[in-house]
């Protein structure tokens, strides 16, 4: 039977509106496709198996486009093909777990935040880690087509990125003993022969955790601070951003100080902030910094601090006496903001700096707190 080219066309409208619709329900409207991701690594897992399969039982079926110039070392347990798609802040990932000694392979895919095409590939990395990591591999090789950040992450640094050192760092930490490398090219299965013979997990355990910022609740205002100490300079900044229920910026500080200790410079920043709220009318206020130290000290209401700083101190710890006050601990890397602004004022060398609109230097990471990827915090 001839399929008249109308009724063809019509089929293949029907079919793309049906892909269309399909992809806006799993990405709740967003473009970003992972089918793209999937038939990729399925093509790579192809070349891998057919590949396999030459080397093994002498085949000659290997597609015409693989170039073969050597063969691919099955030392390690696991192979795993990575890859991801990004677009407009949504990242599809893709992972497909090839097991050579069984000749099996599963796949997973989800939708996740990412600020770039970069960090959704550092992303599915690190999810082939995890995912190596919870089912107790004793080895595995990771295949990535991302260049810079295969090559990166290769040499034990970070990709040229700044913001996905700490995923980067999570990443390396997960398995410090890994070797990445660019195994793929647009020409098709490039590199896949010149892949490292075995990487070996990390034997000391690793907990991985996210970090959040949360808002605060109704008619309260949340202050994040931080204070930073120079290397043996021995001088100092401290910062502070103010914010609503809704993570909207109502002011910011930074301040250089001279010649502070760390602890100076964290209190320095506390002082600072309490300061602001005062004066402002600010009393419902929830205080979060990332040393605990300083959070001990407001706790228990400690007045044994250096002289230079005493009689500020105290007359802070008096002024908290008059406010609502909520206080907790965040990890650094959940006070980016705050951090931000410490090190603008240690470079500035301004005195004191107001900002009664977020500057630029914050914004990128003000909106990360309130929309998302998460940080993530490795300890050992």
């Amino acid at each position: 039977m001839t399929v008249s080219p109308q009724t063809r066309q019509k089929h293949n409208d029907t079919t793309n509106q049906k892909t269309i619709l399909e992809n806006d329900a799993l990405f709740k409207g967003n473009r970003v496709s992972i089918e793209h991701a999937l038939k990729k690594l399925a093509s790579r897992y192809e070349e891998t198996t057919l590949t396999y399969c030459a080397e093994k039982e002498d085949l000659i079926n290997v597609r015409s486009d693989v170039r073969r110039t050597s063969t691919l070392n099955y030392n390690t347990s696991i192979i795993f093909l990575v890859d991801a798609s990004w677009k407009e802040g949504n990242a599809g990932l893709a992972v497909i777990l090839f097991d050579p000694g069984a000749h099996s392979w599963t796949w997973s895919a989800k939708s996740c935040k990412a600020d770039s095409a970069v960090e959704a590939e550092v992303l599915a990395i690190f999810w082939a880690l995890q995912l190596s990591k919870d089912k107790g591999h004793e080895s595995v090789t990771v295949l990535s087509d991302a260049q810079v950040v295969a090559n990166a992450l290769q040499a034990r640094r970070c990709p040229p990125v700044w913001e996905v050192r700490s995923l980067a760092m999570a990443t390396l930490n997960l398995c410090e003993a890994c070797e990445y490398r660019h195994s793929w090219g647009s020409n098709g299965f490039q590199e896949l022969a010149s892949l490292p013979k075995t990487l070996t997990k990390v034997p000391r355990k690793l907990q991985i955790d996210e970090v959040s910022w949360f808002p605060p609740p109704q008619n309260f205002i949340k202050i994040n601070t931080d204070g930073a100490a120079k290397g043996r300079s021995n001088e100092a900044s401290c910062g502070g951003v103010f914010r609503d229920c809704n993570g909207t910026i109502l002011g910011a500080f930074s301040s250089f100080l001279g010649n502070k200790t760390s602890l100076e410079a964290e209190l320095y920043g506390v002082i600072k902030a309490i300061n602001i709220a005062c004066a402002n009318h600010w009393h419902c206020v929830w205080l979060e910094v990332d040393s605990i130290l300083t959070l001990s000290m407001i706790a228990n209401n400690k007045t044994d601090v250096p002289i230079t700083i005493r009689e500020e101190w105290l007359k802070t710890l008096q002024q908290i006496q008059t406010m609502n006050l909520i206080y907790s601990h965040i990890y650094r890397e959940g006070n980016q903001v705050a951090d931000l602004l410490a090190n603008h004022g240690f470079f500035s060398r301004d005195e004191f700096s107001w900002f009664s609109e977020a500057p630029n230097f914050i914004i990128k990471e003000a909106l990360r707190d309130i929309n998302g990827p998460v940080r993530y915090r490795v300890k050992a």
